[in-house]
């Protein structure tokens, strides 16, 4: 049973229904997260590698999607949390490709194009990148991006441009079908997805 601290008020009289509760009442609550320190060098260079084990050549974005499973496989080997290895991996990406993850919104976006830390600005021009550059560049590429599609939508686009220019298609058009669906999801224009 609690017992109840009566507490006196500014005159030195005592309210019983007033009362200061006893430690045993009140838990000290620790903290859900725990606090990460900077981003170090070692890290990012860590996080460097990984982009280049998935993307061979550092010329296509990456989606949101295999930065996510880079993530994961980072914070297995390490002990930063998913989300920090996420945002390292995103702002990294912008600074090497010169543009926005796949599938990353357009606000969140915006947020991995400011200012890096100066521990991955010292990186990147080791590394011989031009950091304001490559931001504007991602800026750049973000706002021409081609909208996608879904797969349902883009075969409802293949259909109308189909029937409307049916007469001026190769006969052996059908046997595209898949690739031209693939290209209208990708953000394609009609022309452009029916080139063969």
């Amino acid at each position: 049973m609690k017992v109840k601290q009566l507490i006196e008020d500014d005159k030195g009289s005592r309210s019983p229904f007033e009362y200061r509760a006893t430690p045993t009442e009140t838990e000290t609550i620790k903290p859900l997260v725990k606090k990460e320190t900077a981003i170090t060098p070692e890290q990012i260079e860590l996080a460097y590698s990984k982009l280049g084990e998935a993307n061979r050549s550092f010329n296509t974005a990456l989606s949101i999607e295999e930065i996510t499973d880079l993530a994961q496989e980072l914070y297995e080997s390490s002990g930063r949390s998913p989300a920090s290895w996420v945002f390292l991996l995103t702002r990294l990406h912008v600074l090497v490709f010169g543009m926005a993850p796949h599938g990353i919104s357009e606000s969140r976006a915006e947020k991995m194009f400011g200012y890096p830390s100066k521990e991955m600005v010292r990186f990147a021009q080791g590394e011989g990148i031009d950091v304001e550059g490559q931001i504007t560049a991602a800026r750049e590429e973000l706002r021409n991006r081609p909208v996608r599609v879904k797969r349902d939508v883009a075969v409802g686009i293949m259909a109308d441009y189909y029937k409307t220019n049916k007469a001026t298609l190769p006969k052996d058009i059908v046997k595209y079908r898949e690739e031209i669906i693939g290209r209208l999801m990708a953000g394609a224009s009609p022309e452009q997805a029916f080139e063969v």
